[in-house]
């Protein structure tokens, strides 16, 4: 079989990728144009019950408002354009009115018709509210949660392990010297390195060091370790001038706990950076590496070690933060994180 040559290979991979290009480029315009055909659609419904609640006033029309209403939350439809849709139909409205209708009613029954509308997005935002609480509480609660398992893992286990280096040496009290001796040895030694790594563990999971030092000493403690045990080179920049509030610097630990992972299990990179700053009242935590890359479009979905990117997202927007995901094959990636002080 003949070998295709690299310079017809690479002209290939090339036209392949633009017409990858091209078509996500097609999909997203038809995506636009159906969002708009559905959003013109709506003007028109929403313009048909504002005018006919005006002349008949029936419950029922804003029964139909509100179902409207749904549909535009559904469609992440927001204010400035509901504003505009309203606007348009009341124009319209009042246009076809006779010239001695009372203007003052016809604004008071409109405004009862906009708030049946807004009404399911106030619902909406009070559902997000309500879920953003409890998901901050389930935080607190898995942080309590974890800083018991912490120290059940140092106190507990470590309690337990003594025992066993004590019982080794009453048993090397009845060995003689020779094989047995150095089985022993060998049994000391790696008790001495499970100590250390459930030490490690403990420390990880909750570090003390966290509440005593701040972020500042958990990030440098997390950066040690982490380099120990993969030899990934990791920069830290910290300008951080005082510390953030102490639900941010644990949900901040948490967050670049998470990205160094994914670093060294997925990225394949030589090095990491991380930043803290402040900027405009907010903290400000930047993660970036040279790794291997990925689809940054696939951060958003379930999966995979893109589970984790959706942990992130949720632990931070519950703070009112956002995450911003960047990243290509081949090219590595860069997630930086803003979170209100």
């Amino acid at each position: 079989m003949m070998r295709k040559p690299q310079a017809a290979r690479h002209q290939t991979a090339t036209v392949s990728t633009m017409k990858t290009g091209s078509v996500r480029s097609r999909v997203s315009q038809s995506d636009a144009a159906a969002r708009n055909r559905r959003l013109e659609k709506m003007k028109r419904q929403y313009a048909v019950l504002l005018k006919r609640y005006l002349d008949q006033r029936f419950e029922q029309d804003l029964l139909e408002v509100y179902r409207l209403g749904r549909d535009a939350v559904a469609e992440e439809f927001g204010l400035p354009v509901i504003a505009e849709m309203h606007h348009e139909a009341l124009c319209e409205a009042i246009a076809d009115l006779p010239d001695d209708t009372d203007s003052v009613e016809t604004c008071r029954l409109a405004s009862t018709v906009l708030a049946e509308f807004l009404s399911a997005s106030e619902m909406s935002t009070r559902g997000y509210r309500e879920a953003s609480t409890a998901m901050r509480h389930l935080n607190e609660m898995l942080e309590d949660e974890v800083r018991r398992i912490a120290h059940a893992i140092h106190d507990g286990a470590g309690q337990y392990l003594a025992c066993v280096h004590l019982s080794l040496y009453a048993i090397a009290k009845h060995v003689s010297a020779g094989e047995g001796r150095d089985e022993l040895k060998h049994a000391h030694q790696l008790l001495e390195e499970l100590e250390r790594d459930l030490r490690r563990v403990s420390h990880e999971l909750r570090p003390r060091v966290l509440e005593n030092a701040g972020l500042k000493g958990a990030v440098e403690f997390l950066v040690d370790g982490v380099t120990k045990r993969s030899g990934l080179k990791i920069h830290v920049d910290d300008t951080l001038t005082e510390r953030p509030p102490a639900v941010v610097e644990t949900a901040l630990y948490r967050c670049i706990q998470e990205m160094l992972n994914n670093i060294v299990k997925h990225a394949h990179a030589g090095n990491a950076w991380i930043a803290l700053s402040a900027a405009g009242g907010d903290i400000v935590c930047e993660v970036r590496d040279d790794g291997v890359g990925f689809d940054a479009g696939e951060a958003a979905v379930p999966g995979g070690h893109q589970l984790g990117f959706l942990g992130i997202r949720e632990r931070i927007a519950v703070l009112g933060g956002k995450v911003n995901v960047e990243s290509a094959p081949g090219k590595g990636a860069r997630i930086r994180i803003r979170v209100p002080k």
